[in-house]
């Protein structure tokens, strides 16, 4: 087994790792595959009941993905056949001092394909979909100050 393969089963053993506990009620599809890792979107489960469990999916902004460089290498240290092939439109730098960047794709470019490059490149710390963070509605509650003392 190559390094490059040994790489990309412990960064899925990871992967499976740390969202067992919070998706336990969801079928995720991970596949290797010639050009990388696949990773398909969850799939509802049935309970013993036959009814069908709400999914709280994370909501991703589409064709975007949040990369960790190490240190000295960025998205624009890329070769441009590699821009090119993955489809990469826009590199915008989140945090300079720790090496994020948001990684935009051109409308129709396969994300899977990009996310795969990224978690293989040996510059990379990290790589993952943009999440959408949605705020918690507000409460009513004229007490709630209180409860921070708890």
């Amino acid at each position: 087994m190559g390094v490059i393969q040994v790489r990309r089963l412990f960064i899925i053993g990871i992967l499976y790792i740390l969202s067992f506990p919070f998706l336990s009620d969801i079928s995720w599809s991970m596949n290797q595959t010639d050009e990388g890792i696949a990773i398909s979107q969850p799939t509802q489960s049935t309970s013993a009941e036959g009814t069908k469990k709400k999914l709280d999916i994370p909501q991703v902004v589409p064709e975007q993905f949040v990369v960790r460089f190490k240190t000295g290498a960025s998205a624009s240290t890329l070769p441009i056949s590699v821009i090119a092939i993955l489809g990469i439109q826009d590199s915008k730098t989140i945090d300079e001092k720790m090496g994020v960047e948001l990684i935009t794709l051109l409308p129709g470019s396969d994300v899977n394909k990009a996310l795969s490059y990224f978690m293989t490149d040996p510059n990379v710390l990290y790589a993952e979909p943009n999440f959408i963070n949605e705020t918690p509605e507000l409460s009513d509650d004229s007490r709630e100050h209180n409860l921070k003392k708890l």
